[in-house]
This record gives C-alpha cells, sequence and structure tokens, in this order.
C-alpha cells in the first residue's frame, strides 16, 4: 500500500495541479491581451488562434512521442525491479537521441510547411506566424514527454510531480 501511494499521490496531485494552473492560464491569456490593446474579441480570438489551430498542430506530433513513453514504462520498471542498469542506461540513451531526432524534424518541417497550414488550411496568417514561433519548443516537448515515462517507471512519480510544478 505504501508503495502504492507513494506512486498514486504525486501523479493525481500533478494532474490536478496541472489542471488548474491550465484554467488560470486559460483565463489570464484574454485578460492580459485585452490589457495589451486588443478588444476583448480580438483578444479570444488570438487566443483561439494559439490554442486551437497553432497549439494543436505542434502537439499532433507529441502523441506519437506519448505512445513511446507509454511503451517504455513497463520495460524500464522491469529493468528497474531486476536492477538492469545497463538495460535502463541504453533506453535513456536511445530515448534521448530519438526523441531529440524526433523533435529538430519536426521543427524543420513546422518551420516550412508553417506558411501552408497557417495560409492554406487555416487560411490565417497569425496561425503560421504561432507555428513559425512555437516550433522551437518541439524537441523539448517530446523529450519532457518520453523522459517523464521513464522517470515513472523508475518510481520517480515524485520528481515529475516537482519538474511539471517547477515549470
Amino acid at each position: 500500500m505504501k508503495n502504492l501511494c507513494s506512486l498514486a499521490i504525486p501523479l493525481t496531485a500533478s494532474r490536478l495541479i496541472i489542471n488548474l494552473f491550465a484554467t488560470f492560464e486559460n483565463t489570464m491569456i484574454p485578460i492580459k491581451l485585452k490589457d495589451f490593446g486588443y478588444t476583448s474579441t480580438e483578444a479570444l480570438s488570438v487566443y483561439g488562434i494559439l490554442t486551437g489551430m497553432a497549439l494543436a498542430i505542434i502537439m499532433a506530433p507529441n502523441a506519437l512521442t506519448g505512445s513511446i513513453s507509454v511503451m517504455l514504462l513497463p520495460s524500464i520498471s522491469s529493468a528497474e525491479a531486476t536492477d538492469d542498469k545497463p538495460f535502463i542506461c541504453s533506453a535513456i540513451k536511445k530515448t534521448i537521441f530519438l526523441s531529440l531526432l524526433f523533435g529538430f524534424l519536426c521543427t524543420f518541417v513546422f518551420l516550412v510547411t508553417a506558411p501552408f497550414i497557417g495560409n492554406i488550411i487555416f487560411q490565417n496568417t497569425l496561425a503560421a506566424t504561432f507555428i513559425k514561433i512555437l516550433c522551437w519548443i518541439c524537441p523539448f516537448i517530446y523529450l519532457n514527454t518520453t523522459l517523464s515515462g521513464i522517470l515513472h517507471g523508475l518510481g520517480k512519480a515524485g520528481a515529475t510531480f516537482l519538474m511539471q510544478l517547477l515549470g
């Protein structure tokens, strides 16, 4: 029971706090856009373009890294239980390399295709601008997803909770 609670409490607290911060962020961004001179309608429009178009495109490949993270968790947990440190080190190195490679590839693809995605698909030049700006975070988002899975597999849910809280 103690082991279960040591994993369940940080995971639950992490989800709860992330959702609370997301609610706060979703409220504050349009308010701050209004403070910088946008009307209420313009502020909500810009925020909708940012979250509904640009971030949706940037986060789409994260479905793949999320799947990899879920697939890594049991093998890392098993290796941790059997104290197979060489496997864990190898998995971490490969995960970092592949996540960064995938992230930089997506950055390049989004840089090149941002005008097409924004102007042709969404018919919105601001969406294209946001995609170009946000594509630089791809390697870090994708790496975070996979490394969080590894940390969970190592039983370090508390560490991921603290990192997400700080982030």
